[in-house]
């Protein structure tokens, strides 16, 4: 019990005769027990309390009545207990005079509000850890809320909830979903289903899970939430402990039916906790086991919808293995700051005195704002390898570190929680100080693009040989994201750009705004066909997105195809300064650009580049291309051989030092003085023109699928939010 609470409701009895006599009358209220599940509960009838189960709830009757829980409307006797949350939430803590339990309480929001628990489940939490021996509960509007127009909790003295007991005694089994910060999500077994448990520590940690769980629920049309009860109270290993049941309805066929099947019963928040409040003795007298089975069976979250959560948060749950670092020796830092060296010796990893075939250093389970900390650096990090911003970096990471041997290398492996992997994605993709919306919407494509890579469905590098003669071979070859052999994926360019907490955490404004992006897209990830999709992403598209099979496999992606783009072209000084990084931002022709190569470089390159000798370059035949007008065959005509080549990545690395930004490209033959000539052929196809130099004339920077992120950032600067622009560029797609 809680003395303050005590001495509350024996002030408001004493000052309040119809209260009185109602608690007075609950003392003779008869209780049986009946058996539901692994679980024996209560049923209680109380002869002198008003039948309220048939009171209507929906809007228009609503509006009819005043609202009891106002001010305005309440008893003249009825006084209250001020009440103000951590949230600066204010309720007025009033006592029950209809009770159906001792002590019953309401704790009413002091302004006139829907009733809901988004935004003031910490209220919640509050109140039962402040009220300690009390338990509070929740009913949502379509869930037993006998006033759903406006928000209230209550509250009764602990120990009395036969499922407050359960989870308090640990009784059934639990199974662990997930965790977040201080809090676990737990599933319990036995009693019925659709009954999660959430313990925490911390107030926001929980609503974390809590907004998780609701996340992957489905909502009904018209409704402002999913559909539950909840309940709080404090934890004897925790601070709080909080159960939400999630429900199919508020009432049965029974309360429809007619004859031995009527049971005017709906059952609300403190049925589901296994005391279930009869209104009739008739009620009271045909209640069984079997009738009781079949009620809340009716009444629970059904097996489809319960089997779809459960998968949502496995796939929230799961890990993500990257391959950082690959090189003969690795100078690492842990949390102690001394700077370590990994050696190869004997085919075994040596380090700290230690050898074997592979050596882990596991994190500790430290978070700040529900992320884990950083817990080691790299050193000597190579990002953009390839490209033409390639450097190396200092990178902080949190999560595992493991060492192991790959060929002539060492290979850092870092293992962490998807979620905190897509911290650092969305922000070496991208800068942290992009606009929100932005950052969600490439949360969400960065966390179906690693998931579909575990689920093995992501494109793989491949080479295809068309054919090969003497004098010309014609090949396609596509680089896919993921295919490694010892880990998930990679954490450049290859795959996703992952350079870990070194951009995100750089400043507590950008780190709040790439945390923010993260927790409320939390799971959330675009299926098409049921399976989750290959959301490719690029930087600029060019005006034009990509199909997939220009630069992949020749099968197209319903949800892959060219959508016109006006938005990258609008992109000022100011939009780049937010979105780009700034080894990215140091790229001005992002848009437009053009290269310009001596015939000799270029055929050099060719030669260099395909591994084949192809003489000097005599001309390039354009030979198919998307709707992007990105190329994606060529055919480059040497003087001892040509090669015809595809796809656009393919092209574009053959005829660059690195990479062409993009396979979008008109070219122009110049004389030695720089003057445009027109290329001749005969009529067997030989050269008849002389040139000294090529310019290449490109647009966008990337494959031009899916995504495009210049494109994306100006629509969220111009109020699209994220929803809106994944549905633009993945046509077809479901965010769930």
């Amino acid at each position: 019990m809680n003395a303050i609470l005590d001495g509350f409701v024996a002030r408001q009895r004493e000052l309040w005769p119809l209260a009185d006599k109602n608690f007075s009358a609950l003392e003779k209220a008869r209780t049986k027990t009946l058996c539901l599940g692994d679980e024996t509960v209560l049923v209680q009838f109380n002869p002198d309390r008003i039948i309220s189960s048939a009171a209507k709830t929906d809007k228009a009757s609503l509006s009819k009545r005043p609202c009891f829980l106002c001010p305005a409307h309440r008893f003249p006797e009825q006084i209250y207990l001020p009440v103000i949350t951590p949230q600066a939430h204010s309720y007025d803590l009033l006592l029950n005079p209809f009770p159906i339990f001792p002590n019953h309480l309401v704790i009413a929001l002091s302004e006139h509000r829907d009733q809901g628990l988004s935004g003031r489940l910490e209220d919640l939490l509050f109140l039962a850890d402040f009220f300690k021996g009390y338990t509070f509960f929740y009913n949502g509007p379509s869930c037993g809320a006998s006033a759903p127009d406006h928000h209230h909790f209550q509250g009764l003295p602990s120990g009395i909830m036969p499922l407050e007991m359960r989870i308090k005694e640990r009784r059934g089994s639990y199974r662990e979903l997930a965790r977040y910060g201080s809090a676990k999500l737990y599933r319990n077994d036995g009693f019925y289903r659709g009954i999660y448990l959430i313990e925490a520590d911390e107030a926001s940690d929980a609503d974390q899970l809590y907004r998780t769980l609701m996340g992957a629920l489905p909502i009904e049309e018209g409704e402002s939430e999913p559909r539950i009860n909840a309940i709080a109270f404090a934890g004897e290993k925790c601070r709080y402990q909080l159960v939400v049941v999630l429900r199919k309805c508020h009432r049965s066929h029974h309360f429809y039916a007619e004859g031995k099947e009527h049971l005017l019963m709906s059952p609300g928040c403190a049925d589901m906790t296994g005391y279930f409040i009869t209104p009739q003795e008739e009620d009271f007298l045909k209640l069984d086991d079997e009738m009781l089975a079949q009620m809340v069976e009716e009444i629970i979250v059904p097996v489809p919808v319960e089997q779809d959560l459960l998968a949502a948060l496995e796939r929230q749950a799961q890990t993500v293995s990257v391959g950082i670092l690959s090189a003969p020796e690795i100078l690492f830092e842990l949390g102690d700051g001394r700077l370590r060296r990994a050696t190869l010796e004997d085919g075994m990893v040596c380090c700290d005195g230690k050898k074997a075939p592979t050596l882990r250093y596991n994190a500790p389970d430290k978070r700040k704002d529900g992320f884990l900390e950083p817990f080691f650096h790299l050193h000597k990090v190579k990002i953009g390898k390839g490209f033409h911003w390639e450097q190396e970096e200092t990178q902080v990471f949190a999560g595992d570190l493991e060492l192991i041997v790959e060929g002539e290398n060492l290979t850092a492996v870092n293992h962490l929680p998807v979620e905190d992997y897509l911290l650092s994605v969305i922000a070496s993709e991208m800068s942290a100080t992009a606009p929100l919306e932005f950052l969600k919407a490439h949360a969400v494509i960065s966390r179906s693009w690693v998931l579909n890579v575990k689920q093995g469905r992501s494109s793989c590098g491949v080479e295809r040989i068309l054919s090969e003669l003497p004098w010309e071979k014609e090949y396609d070859r596509w680089y896919g994201g993921g295919a490694h052999k010892h880990y998930d994926v990679c954490a450049d360019d290859h795959c996703q750009r992952y350079q870990g907490l070194t951009r995100p955490f750089s400043g507590e404004a950008i780190a709040e705004n790439v945390r923010k992006a993260v927790k409320e897209t939390a799971g959330q990830v675009l299926l098409s066909g049921g399976e989750i999709c290959d959301a490719r992403f690029h930087k600029c598209c060019g005006g034009m997105t990509e199909r997939f099979s220009v630069c992949w496999e020749d099968e197209d992606k319903p949800y892959l195809q060219a959508v016109e783009d006006p938005w990258c072209h609008q992109a000022d000084a100011k939009v780049l300064h937010e979105v780009l990084n700034d080894y990215d931002e140091a790229t001005r022709d992002w848009y437009e650009w053009e290269e310009t190569f001596s015939r000799e470089e270029l055929s050099s390159l060719i030669e260099e580049k395909s591994g084949y000798q192809t003489g000097q370059l005599q001309y390039i035949k354009l030979m198919e291309k998307g709707a992007s007008g990105r190329w994606y065959k060529i055919a480059l005509c040497g003087e001892k051989r040509s090669l015809i080549v595809g796809k656009e990545l393919e092209i574009r690395r053959l005829l660059s030092r690195s990479h062409l930004k993009s396979s979008a490209f008109e070219l122009e033959y110049q004389d030695k003085n720089g003057r445009p000539v027109a290329l001749k052929l005969d009529e067997e196809g030989n050269l008849q023109t002389e040139w000294a130099y090529l310019r290449i004339k490109c647009r966008g920077w990337g494959h031009g699928v899916g995504l495009c992120q210049i494109g994306a950032a100006v629509m969220a600067s111009k109020g699209w939010d994220y929803r809106r622009i994944l549905a633009y560029y993945y046509p077809g797609s479901e965010l769930k």
